[in-house]
Protein backbone atom coordinates (compact mmCIF):
# COMPACT_ATOMS: atom_id res chain seq x y z
CA UNK A 1 0.00 0.00 0.00
CA UNK A 2 2.66 2.33 0.76
CA UNK A 3 4.41 1.75 -2.52
CA UNK A 4 1.58 2.53 -4.63
CA UNK A 5 1.07 5.94 -2.62
CA UNK A 6 4.75 6.52 -3.01
CA UNK A 7 4.31 5.75 -6.91
CA UNK A 8 1.13 8.32 -7.10
CA UNK A 9 3.38 10.84 -5.86
CA UNK A 10 6.32 10.67 -7.68
CA UNK A 11 3.95 10.95 -10.89
CA UNK A 12 2.22 14.14 -10.15
CA UNK A 13 4.68 15.64 -9.21
CA UNK A 14 6.40 14.72 -12.83
CA UNK A 15 3.36 15.74 -13.91
CA UNK A 16 3.28 18.92 -12.26
CA UNK A 17 7.16 19.68 -13.08
CA UNK A 18 6.36 18.83 -16.90
CA UNK A 19 3.63 21.74 -17.17
CA UNK A 20 5.23 24.51 -14.87
CA UNK A 21 7.96 23.83 -17.56
CA UNK A 22 5.75 24.54 -20.57
CA UNK A 23 4.51 27.63 -18.99
CA UNK A 24 7.98 29.55 -18.38
CA UNK A 25 9.01 28.59 -22.83
CA UNK A 26 5.23 29.59 -23.74
CA UNK A 27 3.91 32.53 -21.80
CA UNK A 28 -0.02 33.11 -22.70
CA UNK A 29 -0.79 36.54 -24.31
CA UNK A 30 -1.48 39.23 -22.03
CA UNK A 31 -4.67 40.84 -22.05
CA UNK A 32 -5.04 44.00 -24.56
CA UNK A 33 -1.95 43.62 -25.91
CA UNK A 34 -1.43 45.32 -29.30
CA UNK A 35 -2.79 42.90 -32.35
CA UNK A 36 -0.08 42.62 -35.46
CA UNK A 37 -0.39 45.44 -37.90
CA UNK A 38 -1.65 44.38 -41.34
CA UNK A 39 0.41 43.65 -44.14
CA UNK A 40 1.17 46.81 -46.13
CA UNK A 41 1.75 47.13 -49.96
CA UNK A 42 3.25 49.64 -52.10
CA UNK A 43 4.09 53.03 -50.94
CA UNK A 44 3.44 51.74 -46.98
CA UNK A 45 -0.62 51.97 -47.85
CA UNK A 46 -2.45 49.61 -45.82
CA UNK A 47 -4.36 46.46 -48.01
CA UNK A 48 -6.74 45.74 -45.13
CA UNK A 49 -9.91 48.41 -44.76
CA UNK A 50 -9.40 50.02 -41.72
CA UNK A 51 -13.09 50.83 -40.08
CA UNK A 52 -14.79 50.56 -43.62
CA UNK A 53 -14.61 52.22 -46.91
CA UNK A 54 -12.37 55.28 -46.68
CA UNK A 55 -13.82 58.21 -49.10
CA UNK A 56 -11.10 60.73 -50.07
CA UNK A 57 -12.57 64.28 -51.47
CA UNK A 58 -10.74 66.56 -53.81
CA UNK A 59 -10.14 69.64 -52.03
CA UNK A 60 -9.01 71.49 -55.65
CA UNK A 61 -11.23 74.42 -56.17
CA UNK A 62 -13.96 74.41 -58.92
CA UNK A 63 -13.41 75.36 -62.42
CA UNK A 64 -16.09 76.75 -64.64
CA UNK A 65 -16.19 74.21 -67.33
CA UNK A 66 -15.95 75.54 -70.56
CA UNK A 67 -18.40 75.12 -73.44
CA UNK A 68 -17.93 74.25 -77.51
CA UNK A 69 -21.05 74.41 -78.73
CA UNK A 70 -21.38 72.30 -82.33
CA UNK A 71 -24.23 73.16 -84.74
CA UNK A 72 -27.45 70.98 -84.80
CA UNK A 73 -27.00 68.13 -87.29
CA UNK A 74 -30.27 68.72 -89.26
CA UNK A 75 -32.80 66.64 -89.45
CA UNK A 76 -34.92 65.22 -91.97
CA UNK A 77 -37.62 68.13 -93.17
CA UNK A 78 -35.84 70.69 -91.30
CA UNK A 79 -35.99 74.04 -92.88
CA UNK A 80 -32.15 75.19 -93.03
CA UNK A 81 -32.68 77.21 -96.44
CA UNK A 82 -33.71 80.27 -94.12
CA UNK A 83 -31.09 80.97 -92.24
CA UNK A 84 -29.87 84.19 -92.77
CA UNK A 85 -30.40 83.14 -96.72
CA UNK A 86 -30.78 86.43 -98.16
CA UNK A 87 -34.02 85.90 -100.54
CA UNK A 88 -34.36 82.26 -99.86
CA UNK A 89 -38.31 81.32 -100.40
CA UNK A 90 -39.87 79.74 -97.28
CA UNK A 91 -41.67 77.97 -99.46
CA UNK A 92 -38.84 76.00 -101.22
CA UNK A 93 -37.77 75.28 -97.62
CA UNK A 94 -41.37 74.69 -96.08
CA UNK A 95 -43.49 74.27 -98.82
CA UNK A 96 -46.08 76.41 -96.66
CA UNK A 97 -45.97 80.20 -97.53
CA UNK A 98 -43.82 82.44 -100.45
CA UNK A 99 -42.82 84.77 -98.39
CA UNK A 100 -39.20 85.63 -98.52
CA UNK A 101 -37.37 85.44 -95.40
CA UNK A 102 -33.87 87.57 -95.59
CA UNK A 103 -31.58 89.60 -93.89
CA UNK A 104 -31.04 91.76 -96.58
CA UNK A 105 -33.54 94.66 -94.70
CA UNK A 106 -32.99 97.61 -97.26
CA UNK A 107 -35.92 99.46 -99.01
CA UNK A 108 -38.74 101.33 -98.02
CA UNK A 109 -40.21 98.70 -96.40
CA UNK A 110 -37.90 99.21 -93.61
CA UNK A 111 -37.17 103.14 -94.01
CA UNK A 112 -38.97 104.00 -90.68
CA UNK A 113 -37.07 104.69 -87.24
CA UNK A 114 -38.01 101.24 -86.15
CA UNK A 115 -36.08 99.29 -88.33
CA UNK A 116 -33.05 101.37 -87.95
CA UNK A 117 -31.66 99.08 -86.09
CA UNK A 118 -32.38 96.31 -88.80
CA UNK A 119 -30.98 98.84 -91.65
CA UNK A 120 -27.81 99.62 -89.67
CA UNK A 121 -27.16 96.16 -88.77
CA UNK A 122 -23.57 94.42 -88.82
CA UNK A 123 -21.79 91.34 -88.29
CA UNK A 124 -19.65 92.01 -85.68
CA UNK A 125 -16.56 89.82 -84.53
CA UNK A 126 -14.53 90.21 -81.22
CA UNK A 127 -13.03 88.55 -78.42
CA UNK A 128 -14.40 88.37 -74.47
CA UNK A 129 -12.49 90.62 -73.23
CA UNK A 130 -13.47 94.06 -76.18
CA UNK A 131 -17.11 92.62 -76.00
CA UNK A 132 -17.12 93.59 -71.69
CA UNK A 133 -15.16 96.71 -72.42
CA UNK A 134 -17.88 98.05 -74.88
CA UNK A 135 -20.87 96.81 -73.66
CA UNK A 136 -21.97 96.20 -69.66
CA UNK A 137 -24.86 94.64 -70.15
CA UNK A 138 -24.32 90.94 -72.19
CA UNK A 139 -26.07 88.24 -71.37
CA UNK A 140 -25.99 84.06 -72.12
CA UNK A 141 -28.81 81.80 -73.30
CA UNK A 142 -28.96 77.99 -74.32
CA UNK A 143 -29.68 77.06 -77.91
CA UNK A 144 -29.35 73.56 -78.33
CA UNK A 145 -27.95 73.10 -74.91
CA UNK A 146 -25.15 75.33 -75.17
CA UNK A 147 -24.69 79.34 -73.65
CA UNK A 148 -24.49 82.08 -76.75
CA UNK A 149 -24.07 85.34 -75.50
CA UNK A 150 -26.08 88.68 -76.72
CA UNK A 151 -25.51 92.32 -75.43
CA UNK A 152 -28.12 94.95 -75.10
CA UNK A 153 -27.65 98.44 -76.66
CA UNK A 154 -30.59 100.53 -77.57
CA UNK A 155 -33.60 98.81 -77.08
CA UNK A 156 -32.38 95.56 -79.24
CA UNK A 157 -30.77 92.13 -78.11
CA UNK A 158 -27.48 91.73 -80.63
CA UNK A 159 -25.33 88.49 -80.95
CA UNK A 160 -21.79 88.71 -79.49
CA UNK A 161 -20.34 87.15 -81.96
CA UNK A 162 -16.58 85.84 -81.16
CA UNK A 163 -16.73 86.29 -77.18
CA UNK A 164 -17.10 82.30 -77.18
CA UNK A 165 -15.56 81.52 -81.01
CA UNK A 166 -17.24 78.09 -80.70
CA UNK A 167 -20.89 79.74 -79.80
CA UNK A 168 -23.61 78.87 -82.42
CA UNK A 169 -26.80 80.79 -82.83
CA UNK A 170 -29.21 79.89 -86.24
CA UNK A 171 -30.06 83.87 -86.51
CA UNK A 172 -27.50 86.55 -87.35
CA UNK A 173 -29.45 90.30 -86.93
CA UNK A 174 -30.93 92.21 -84.19
CA UNK A 175 -33.85 90.93 -81.96
CA UNK A 176 -36.55 94.21 -79.98
CA UNK A 177 -35.79 93.48 -76.19
CA UNK A 178 -39.41 94.84 -74.36
CA UNK A 179 -39.87 95.32 -70.82
CA UNK A 180 -36.44 94.63 -69.80
CA UNK A 181 -36.64 90.70 -70.52
CA UNK A 182 -33.59 88.92 -71.73
CA UNK A 183 -33.60 87.77 -75.55
CA UNK A 184 -34.62 84.14 -74.93
CA UNK A 185 -38.10 84.91 -72.96
CA UNK A 186 -38.86 87.63 -76.08
CA UNK A 187 -38.36 85.44 -78.45
CA UNK A 188 -40.31 82.51 -76.30
CA UNK A 189 -43.18 85.07 -75.61
CA UNK A 190 -43.44 85.70 -79.43
CA UNK A 191 -43.48 81.97 -80.07
CA UNK A 192 -45.70 81.91 -77.86
CA UNK A 193 -48.23 84.10 -79.29
CA UNK A 194 -47.96 82.92 -82.65
CA UNK A 195 -48.74 79.49 -81.93
CA UNK A 196 -51.84 80.62 -79.73
CA UNK A 197 -53.18 81.83 -83.63
CA UNK A 198 -51.86 79.19 -85.52
CA UNK A 199 -48.75 80.21 -87.37
CA UNK A 200 -46.19 77.97 -85.36
CA UNK A 201 -46.44 74.59 -84.20
CA UNK A 202 -42.92 74.24 -83.37
CA UNK A 203 -41.79 74.34 -79.55
CA UNK A 204 -41.26 76.98 -77.41
CA UNK A 205 -37.60 76.94 -76.87
CA UNK A 206 -36.39 80.60 -77.03
CA UNK A 207 -34.71 79.96 -79.72
CA UNK A 208 -34.74 82.22 -82.63
CA UNK A 209 -34.55 79.55 -85.69
CA UNK A 210 -36.20 78.62 -89.22
CA UNK A 211 -39.66 77.72 -88.04
CA UNK A 212 -39.57 80.73 -86.03
CA UNK A 213 -38.53 83.32 -88.76
CA UNK A 214 -40.77 81.67 -91.07
CA UNK A 215 -43.93 81.73 -88.72
CA UNK A 216 -42.72 85.40 -87.66
CA UNK A 217 -43.06 86.18 -91.51
CA UNK A 218 -46.20 84.78 -92.48
CA UNK A 219 -48.05 87.03 -89.18
CA UNK A 220 -46.30 89.89 -90.76
CA UNK A 221 -47.32 89.63 -94.08
CA UNK A 222 -50.89 88.46 -92.97
CA UNK A 223 -50.80 91.96 -91.09
CA UNK A 224 -49.32 94.43 -93.35
CA UNK A 225 -45.71 94.76 -91.78
CA UNK A 226 -42.52 94.94 -92.70
CA UNK A 227 -40.86 91.50 -93.31
CA UNK A 228 -38.16 91.02 -91.77
CA UNK A 229 -38.69 87.65 -90.36
CA UNK A 230 -37.38 89.00 -87.19
CA UNK A 231 -38.10 90.34 -83.55
CA UNK A 232 -39.21 93.89 -84.32
CA UNK A 233 -41.07 96.82 -82.33
CA UNK A 234 -43.94 96.49 -85.08
CA UNK A 235 -44.66 93.06 -84.95
CA UNK A 236 -44.03 92.67 -80.64
CA UNK A 237 -46.88 95.22 -80.83
CA UNK A 238 -49.28 94.13 -83.46
CA UNK A 239 -49.02 90.95 -81.01
CA UNK A 240 -50.27 92.49 -78.30
CA UNK A 241 -46.92 91.97 -75.88
CA UNK A 242 -46.47 95.94 -75.10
Amino acid sequence: MKRILLLICIGSLTLALTARAEEQNNPPQKRGAQKAAPLRGRGGVSNVPQGGMQRTFSTAPFRQPTFKAVPRTPQPGTNTAIVNQPAAMTSAARGQTGVAVTNRWTGSSFSGQQYTAFRNYRTEWHNSDWWRRHHNRIVFVFVFSQPFPFFFDSGFWFPAWGYDPGAYYPYDGPIYGYNDLPPDQVIANVQTALQAQGYYQGAVDGVLGPLTRAAIADYQRDHGLAITAAIDEPTVASLGLV
